[in-house]
């Protein structure tokens, strides 16, 4: 995607609530600011997995497994790398686990911390995977328009 960013589902790592993030997120936007994330939801894997993909280059290789866990909206990626060190190869894994958030619940979060709320399915005219969606939240730049109160401590 040249010319574009992407948040990469980084908030879908935290077991914590993500309202306190959106409300620190609102404070620090000027009116009129951009909040723009993507996040990974239920049916990010379809059939719940296991799902095997790979990709290689001259001197590397990468090997992943992914498999959902729907009831307790669980992604587990099991990522395998593999890269040239001189004559030899280097062999890394590590396990990525990531909760699924269904976008009415993260645009209701992003709403009661004050946002106006679009969900896409992609950035710019790149279509997501079934499951991937992007929020793009606004601050309101009307002075009117502000935060529900009793949402909790940041």
């Amino acid at each position: 995607m040249p010319g574009h960013a992407r948040v990469g589902e980084v908030l879908n790592y935290t077991e914590r609530s993500l309202e306190p993030v959106f409300r620190r997120v609102y404070r620090t936007l000027l009116p009129g600011g951009l909040f723009v994330l993507d996040l990974a939801g239920p049916g990010r894997l379809p059939h719940g997995g296991p799902a095997r993909n790979w990709w290689e280059g001259e001197d590397w290789a990468i090997l992943v497994e992914t498999q959902a866990d729907p009831r307790r909206r669980l992604l587990t990626r099991r990522v395998i790398t593999f890269r040239r060190t001189g004559g030899g190869w280097r062999r890394g894994e590590e396990t990525h686990r990531q909760r699924l958030h269904p976008p009415s619940q993260i645009a209701a979060g992003l709403r009661r911390a004050g946002f106006r709320v679009r969900v896409r399915r992609g950035y710019a005219g790149d279509r997501f995977a079934p499951g991937h969606y992007v929020m793009v939240a606004s601050r309101p730049c009307s002075p009117s328009a502000r935060p529900r109160r009793g949402t909790g401590a940041d």
